[in-house]
C-alpha cells in the first residue's frame, strides 16, 4: 500500500520533471537506487543513520548517484528525501511514480497470480482481454501461488478480479453453512 506522503513526493517529482521520457528515466534511476539500497547494507545503513548529519548523508548519496550518472533531478530528489528523513519511503514513492507514469502513457500494470505457471498463449490471451476491457496497453507480471489450487487472480492497481478455485470453494462452503 502506498502512503499519502509517498504519493505526494511522487507527484512533486512529476512537477519537477515534466517531460515523459525524463520521467520514465527518473523511475528507472530511482528503481536502480532502491535495488542498490536493498543489496548494499552498508550504504543503506549510512544513508538512514540519524547519527550522520543530513549534509554528510546527502554527500554520500550524491557521490553514488554521480558515479551512476543519474540525472540532476533524481540526485536532487534523493537529497530532499534524505534531508526530510523520508528515504525509507523510496519503495512506495517508486511504485506511486510508476503508477503516474503509466497513467500518462496510457498503460496499466496487471499482476496475474496463478497456482501453476501459465502457458505463453494463456498469458497473451489474458493480456489481450484486459487491454480490450481497459482500453489501455497492459504490462503483465505472472506470480505463482500454489495455495490458489487453480484459476487466477488479476490485480490492476487497487482492483482485484478473483477467479481462483480457492475463493470459489470458500464461497461454496459459506453458502452451505448458511443453508443456501
Amino acid at each position: 500500500m502506498i502512503s499519502v506522503a509517498a504519493r505526494r513526493y511522487a507527484k512533486a517529482l512529476t512537477g519537477m520533471v515534466r517531460e515523459r521520457a525524463l520521467l520514465e528515466r527518473s523511475v528507472d534511476e530511482l528503481s536502480i537506487f532502491q535495488q542498490l539500497l536493498g543489496t548494499d547494507e552498508a550504504l543503506r545503513k549510512a544513508l538512514l543513520n540519524p547519527g550522520l548529519t543530513p549534509a554528510r548523508r546527502k554527500g554520500l548519496c550524491k557521490g553514488v548517484t554521480e558515479a551512476m550518472a543519474f540525472s540532476s533531478q533524481v540526485m536532487s530528489f534523493l537529497g530532499l528525501l534524505i534531508e526530510k528523513g523520508r528515504l525509507v519511503l523510496l519503495p512506495q514513492i517508486v511504485e506511486a511514480l510508476q503508477d503516474i507514469v503509466d497513467e500518462k502513457a496510457g498503460r496499466a500494470r496487471a499482476q496475474i497470480i496463478t497456482a501453476k505457471p501459465l502457458r505463453e498463449e494463456t498469458t497473451a490471451e489474458v493480456k489481450k482481454t484486459l487491454e480490450s476491457v481497459l482500453g489501455k496497453q497492459v504490462i503483465t507480471r505472472v506470480v505463482e501461488d500454489p495455495t490458489l489450487l487453480g484459476g487466477l487472480i488479476v490485480r490492476i492497481g487497487s482492483q482485484v478480479y478473483d477467479l481462483s478455485l480457492k475463493t470459489q470453494l470458500e464461497r461454496l462452503r459459506e453458502s452451505i453453512v448458511r443453508g443456501e
